[in-house]
């Protein structure tokens, strides 16, 4: 099997907020998240002599130096050969849904496959270097559905002792999932990226990371308090309205309150707009401009919804709008 091509595909993610990135409990971070059906990644690769990357979708040189990075980690502690890799379908980059933390684990379990290495993911995860601040999108890989993690150690023996995201986090591993839990399946997710949208990642995202957290103690409080007695027990009850509040209020604490804050007005108007077209639980996926709703209206209803959404979008410099779902199962994989 190992001399044929292998297609792997997996999801994007929505982050809603790092809960406590104030630190002083002697833990920092954890999170809600949840994985979507589309966008999705999907990559075939090969056995090669050498590395090569392709395909349909474009390939950014970030991703290129990652790829190429992970495959020269995996040739010197393993002895494997290369790798042709072809990018059939691309998660959008620098959007808040998660395409770094995919590719990579895409990647690595692609080369752990195609040379029968038999590495857990947490070893891929390592040297993928995801999942030091955020667990979200390592178990959206595994598992799918609706996750929440317990963030790391902080501020004592073998914790962190700096705020970063998970880029600047290598050295950590992803951290516990406290709750996984598929949604109601007549709930659908609005996914809204706006074109105008403002980017951040890389040495911005760190500096950002570094000037405003700590948050106040309170806020990282009152957000643990939302998504433990709020939002976890509107998943279990059903409870869409209860669920959106929830998330809708996490947004006005800590760094997400800042994250939004940092966008531009097309973003913030499109979020408004959302808001009037009645979805709930209006929010941007970590530093977006990703924003999603949730709404359980029959099929014609969520079309109406995307239409005029989309039509919105005209006058904000374009809104690129998907209509999809919680996805309930991680990456999956065949052989060709």
């Amino acid at each position: 099997m190992t001399q044929s091509a292998l297609r792997i595909r997996t999801h994007s993610r929505l982050a809603f907020g790092l809960i406590d990135m104030n630190g002083e409990i002697g833990r920092v971070e954890g999170g809600l998240g949840l994985t979507l059906e589309d966008p999705c990644l999907v990559l075939r690769a090969r056995r090669a002599e050498t590395i090569s990357i392709g395909g349909p979708a474009e390939v950014s040189d970030g991703t290129r130096r990652k790829f190429t990075s992970m495959w020269q980690v995996f040739r010197e502690k393993f002895g494997i050969e290369g790798v042709a890799v072809e990018v059939e379908e691309a998660i959008p980059g620098h959007s808040g849904l998660g395409s770094g933390t995919q590719l990579a684990l895409a990647f690595g379990q692609a080369l752990n496959l195609l040379y029968d290495l038999n590495l857990k993911l947490p070893e891929i995860e390592r040297i993928g270097q995801r999942g030091g601040t955020s667990g979200i999108g390592c178990a959206a890989f595994v598992t799918g559905g609706f996750l929440a993690d317990g963030g790391h150690r902080f501020g004592v023996p073998g914790g962190k002792t700096m705020f970063a995201p998970s880029a600047a986090s290598a050295g950590f591993s992803a951290p516990p999932i406290l709750f996984h839990s598929n949604l109601p399946s007549s709930w659908r997710v609005v996914l809204a990226l706006p074109a105008a949208g403002r980017i951040t990642h890389g040495d911005e995202e760190k500096a950002l990371f570094l000037e405003h957290c700590p948050v106040p103690s309170d806020e990282a409080a009152q957000s643990a308090r939302l998504a433990l007695l709020k939002v976890l027990p509107a998943i279990m009850e059903a409870d869409l309205e209860a669920f959106g509040d929830g998330l809708e209020g996490m947004q006005r604490y800590g760094l997400k309150r800042i994250q939004i804050a940092r966008q531009n007005e097309e973003v913030r108007g499109t979020m408004n707009e959302m808001r009037r077209l009645g979805l709930h639980g209006v929010g941007m996926s970590s530093w977006g401009p990703a924003l999603f709703g949730f709404t359980d209206a029959d099929s014609d209803k969520a079309q109406e919804i995307v239409k005029t959404l989309e039509t919105f979008g005209d006058t904000v410099g374009g809104v690129r709008v998907i209509l999809t779902s919680a996805a309930e199962h991680g990456a999956t994989w065949t052989w060709e």
